[in-house]
């Protein structure tokens, strides 16, 4: 079964908020990580990437994944890598899709799930 965690500056409007996309196109998000602490310091980038780590390890506790795919441009995906590595014995992959964090800013003619499928297929 697939599960689809969304998170970081996914969930944020400040970087193009990807949910209603999703939704869009028929995405279910299973869960929703809150990890962004708000600033560009070398402090806050650190706050966020722990947050995510903590978050993301009671999800991937509960879920036990076989595989993870951790589709970002920034550093809080450091936090999805170290959290997955206990479960899904380097199974870890970070694919450019071409959306990046502007997914709500510009119209596309493919949908998610099909830049996603061509990115790792």
């Amino acid at each position: 079964n697939t599960v689809v965690v969304l998170g970081a500056s996914g969930l944020l409007f400040k970087y193009g908020s990807i949910e209603p996309i999703m939704v869009r196109d028929g995405i279910e998000v299973d869960f929703k990580v809150y990890s962004v602490v708000s600033g560009d310091s070398p402090e806050l980038m650190a706050k966020t990437t722990g947050l995510a780590i903590i978050e993301l390890s009671s999800i991937f506790a509960k879920i036990k994944p076989d595989f993870v795919v951790s589709v970002a441009d920034r550093y809080e995906t450091l936090g999805t890598v170290i959290a997955a590595r206990k479960y899904t014995e380097r199974n870890v992959t970070n694919p450019s899709i071409g959306y990046h964090h502007q997914w709500t800013k510009r119209s596309t003619t493919r949908s998610i799930g099909e830049a996603f499928n061509e990115a790792i297929l």
